[in-house]
């Protein structure tokens, strides 16, 4: 074995720094990219291509990372890679002198062929691992970062990929005793499957669209993070059936939601959704029932070795209002409507407080970045006219600002000021991308 493992030292180590050089070149070329992104989506020729180039644009060094060194740099040296590591394994053998040895000893030759299916199959994976181990460090030297964890479920997904081409060629080899015209075979069906996987009509065909962009993205969007949604999702019209993609759908690892509010009001809801299965009528009003949720996750059912991000979505003051006695006693008024609304954002923000008091009793409060807003300004309807907008124009259902601007809070302790104040216009569907 120690004998095998010699002999693909040499080229699995210039694989590997063929990678690592094509790695770092593409990273330090990183913020020229950046800045002349739009330029280079504008010349490419396939349409496969630019999307790609738009998936950058969206997402930032994460996608140009995968791009440059998964999909590109991995996909083409590494399918060289498998290709000769694994086509000389056997074919090559009456070219070396050891084919009696072969056939005479057949103990011998099962573990011949299993030292060396192996010893390949690591030269091909290890260099992959080893030099995106290095991403972290040398997205640091341009002052941009992603999760180690991440990287390597993309290295693993890639080498999975490789090792069925590798296995292939590793079965070929055991056909004949001319390895090249295996390899220049393989190779060109490599190439004419990367040219299929460029022509838009025809990409689907293409054994790359296992191991394309989208892929290493929806690895990487999850990449070492356990997640869950909770409360109100509201993000299509067939919730919890077939033909439109649930909470699942989108990264979530656990969720307990509704389609848009609870039926037939917050108090006592029966519509509440988890991980698909109903749950019929549940106990409460919907802002503790979420919290509870929340707080239960995070002390039972997350992964508690991961990351994690908790998307919590409150109905409160969403209309049909229903408000705890306890709550709404608190904003006296001779109409009832103003001491149920007003009762039911001090309801939700009791409940949150819950939900920042069990982050503390986790001691997860240093390292966790809690972002608190709203989607629209307040509603103000015929049962509920009320709602502030500190003077901005309208209400929500309106494009002037009191329909649109919202209050945002962040707590980051050790990287956001308590209680500083920035009044810098931002948009809710950035906030995704930065993160």
């Amino acid at each position: 074995m120690e004998r095998t493992l010699r002999s693909y030292l040499v080229p699995s180590l210039l694989y590997a720094l063929l990678l690592e050089a094509m790695l770092a070149a593409a990273i330090l070329y990183w913020p020229d990219f950046e800045d002349n992104i739009e330029a280079y989506g504008d010349i490419l020729p396939f349409e496969s291509v630019r999307k790609m180039v738009e998936s950058i644009s969206d997402t930032g060094v994460s996608a140009y990372v995968n791009l440059q060194h998964f999909y590109k740099a991995c996909n083409v040296l590494g399918t060289a890679a498998a290709v000769f590591f694994a086509v000389g394994a056997v074919a090559g053998e009456a070219n070396r002198g050891t084919l009696e040895l072969w056939l005479s000893r057949p103990v011998s030759r099962t573990r011949m062929l299993l030292e060396r299916y192996f010893a390949g199959a690591l030269a091909m994976s290890l260099p992959i691992f080893l030099t995106s181990a290095t991403i972290p460090w040398l997205l640091a030297q341009v002052g941009e970062e992603m999760s180690l964890s991440g990287l390597m479920l993309s290295s693993a997904h890639e080498s999975l990929f490789l090792l069925v081409l590798y296995s292939l060629a590793f079965c070929l080899s055991t056909t004949s005793s001319r390895p090249m015209p295996i390899a220049l075979g393989l190779l060109f069906v490599t190439i004419f499957q990367f040219s299929i996987y460029l022509v838009m009509e025809w990409t689907h065909y293409s054994w790359f669209r296992l191991a394309d962009l989208d892929d290493f993205q929806t690895i990487l969007r999850t990449g070492g993070y356990d997640t869950a949604h909770i409360g109100k999702w509201h993000l299509n019209g067939r919730f919890n059936l077939p033909g439109q993609p649930q909470p699942n759908d989108h990264g979530f690892n656990h969720w307990f939601s509704v389609q848009n509010n609870g039926l037939p009001n917050h108090r006592n809801p029966w519509n509440f959704v988890r991980n698909g299965t109903p749950l019929g009528t549940l106990k409460g009003y919907s802002a503790g029932i979420v919290t509870d949720e929340a707080i239960h996750w995070l002390r039972q059912w997350r992964n508690k070795t991961k990351p994690f991000f908790l998307f919590t979505c409150y109905h409160e003051p969403h209309e049909p209002i229903a408000t705890a006695p306890e709550f709404a006693k608190d904003y006296p008024s001779a109409d009832p409507s103003y001491s149920a609304y007003w009762g039911n954002v001090a309801q939700m923000d009791a409940h949150f407080g819950r939900l920042m008091a069990e982050l503390d009793r986790q001691k997860l409060r240093d390292n966790t970045l809690v972002f608190f807003t709203s989607d629209n300004g307040p509603a103000r309807t015929g049962f509920h006219p009320h709602g502030e907008t500190d003077g901005l124009r309208d209400k929500k259902g309106s494009v002037y600002e009191g329909g649109i601007r919202v209050p945002g809070i962040i707590r980051w302790p050790g990287r956001v000021k308590a209680g500083s104040i920035d009044n810098t216009p931002i948009s809710g569907v950035d906030i995704l991308p930065t993160l």
